[in-house]
């Protein structure tokens, strides 16, 4: 995929959001740092406050809500490796659909505090969650949410030589926010949103 294919791709998923309900999100399941960082909410670290333990998912949306803090407690919680492999330990209690779910949302939110700290060492994290994924789940029985879809047309747009798969596993996360009415629902609209921006970003467009 060339710079050309990604703006595409950006202005694919900006029309399909706008087709979504406007339904209020303020109690929408996704983690709150997300709904902050995109402004349905107020930024609010109350769960760091109270002394709960977030979740990884949940403590990366913070992060990308408070660019200058957080750093020490990402480095401690985000997995050491050099090869494939989740973000999250599967767990035999939780559902692959709720644990997959779960593990993208960080993956999205992982790529872009990479971005924005400029931490090669997490963008290296990003690169290799995101193949293990291409190898271990299905995206169109896992989850309904688009969580990480540019990741995996990034993962496309950067290899050499070119990979199609990265594009495949993109184009079902999409298919599967839009199966069931034909359209993404509100929140299915603000990640594709969020994506497009991270697509333009990604390759210097305005």
């Amino acid at each position: 995929m060339n710079a050309n294919e990604i703006i595409l791709w950006a202005d694919h998923l900006e029309r399909l959001a706008a087709q979504a309900a406007t339904d209020r999100l303020d109690r929408a399941p996704a983690p709150r740092g997300f709904l902050a960082w995109r402004g349905v909410i107020e930024n609010d670290d109350s769960a760091q406050r109270s002394g709960a333990e977030p979740r990884l998912d949940e403590l990366l949306w913070s992060a990308v809500c408070r660019p200058e803090e957080l750093g020490a407690s990402l480095d401690q919680a985000l997995p050491e490796r050099s090869d494939p492999g989740p973000l999250f330990p599967q767990s035999a209690s939780a559902a692959i659909e709720v644990w997959t779910e779960r593990d993208l949302c960080g993956l999205h939110a992982l790529e872009r505090l990479a971005r924005q700290r400029r931490r090669d060492d997490w963008s290296r994290l990003v690169q290799n969650v995101a193949r293990w994924h291409l190898e271990h789940t299905q995206p169109d029985n896992a989850t309904n949410r688009p969580w990480a879809l540019h990741v995996f047309l990034l993962l496309s747009h950067e290899s050499d030589p070119p990979d199609p798969e990265p594009r495949l596993y993109a184009e079902t996360l999409l298919h599967n926010c839009m199966v069931m009415q034909g359209r993404p629902d509100p929140l299915g609209a603000l990640i594709l949103i969020d994506a497009a921006a991270t697509l333009r970003e990604a390759i210097g467009a305005r």
